[in-house]
């Protein structure tokens, strides 16, 4: 493995497969390629929207924009697992997404190079180019009527007679007022909001940083499909995760950070973690 680190494009860039953490951020060592796991099963606009990125079969210097049923999460490597995956499988048959058992033989008939008593296949998860998805979701929602700003901060603001007052910065700064807000800011979210003067303090949830590392294998990956471990507290454990010209990494690992400022957290990646993820990945 190889861990020159470089910053995330996104936060918990690791997609919808399993529970996210507020405050995740992704620290990547090498290059993100834009990959990103995720479930097409489902109801509502995101899952059809994936299914229109999909179906489009737009052409990169990567690959294709999707891989779908190319995932195995996740696998348990000892007995006592095995009930961690009868959870996972009920919550998932419950949301409507549709997991098979496999055998540790039939792991092992699919990948050699993995060692299981038991897992759960997902046929309808895969990967995807996620900055495509990201741009038909905003294509979707300017089709609705919606408006973005980019390149324009929310500053800081205040609350009167029920009107939330906005200073925006940017190239073009202006005041706004709304009578609704939505404070959508990943991780600036709880410094934004202390920011909003008249907002109660104590309708802004506590918040931790959590920093997930990654570490790219240095030849083709051999591996045909990605592969989870039982979820981790605080993340889905270090995994096997495939871009879109079959290149691998690992990760994400969890790494609670003592910062409390966004503007301060340190996306580095400590070449020492790696001692952590050969003993995940050897696990």
């Amino acid at each position: 493995t190889k861990g020159a680190g470089s910053p995330g494009r996104s936060a918990g860039s690791c997609g919808w497969v399993g529970a996210k953490v507020a405050g995740k951020v992704g620290a990547k060592a090498g290059r993100d390629d834009g990959a990103t796991a995720g479930s097409a099963s489902g109801s509502g606009g995101g899952a059809s929207t994936l299914r229109r990125v999909r179906k489009a079969g737009r052409s990169s210097a990567a690959g294709p924009d999707t891989a779908v049923g190319t995932a195995v999460p996740p696998i348990a490597t000892t007995e006592s697992e095995i009930g961690d995956l009868q959870t996972i499988h009920d919550r998932a048959l419950a949301n409507g997404v549709p997991l098979t058992w496999m055998t540790g033989a039939k792991v092992n008939e699919w990948e050699p190079h993995v060692t299981a008593v038991g897992a759960l296949w997902s046929p309808t998860t895969g990967i995807i180019d996620s900055h495509a998805l990201m741009l038909a979701l905003q294509g979707d929602a300017e089709a609705h009527g919606c408006a973005f700003a980019f390149q324009s901060a929310l500053e800081h603001g205040h609350i009167e007679n029920g009107m939330f007052h906005l200073q925006i910065g940017g190239p073009d700064p202006m005041q706004i007022s709304a009578n609704h807000l939505i404070l959508s800011a990943g991780l600036a979210m709880p410094r934004l909001a202390k920011n909003l003067h008249g907002l109660p303090s104590q309708s802004i949830p506590a918040y931790g940083f959590a920093k997930g590392n990654y570490f790219s294998l240095s030849r083709r990956a051999p591996f045909s499909h990605l592969i989870y471990p039982v979820p981790e507290p605080g993340g889905l454990g270090i995994h096997l995760t495939l871009d879109l010209s079959g290149r691998g990494k690992f990760g994400p690992d969890v790494e609670w950070l003592e910062e409390s400022d966004d503007r301060n957290i340190d996306y580095r990646v400590n070449p020492q973690r790696a001692e952590k993820f050969y003993a995940a990945i050897r696990k």
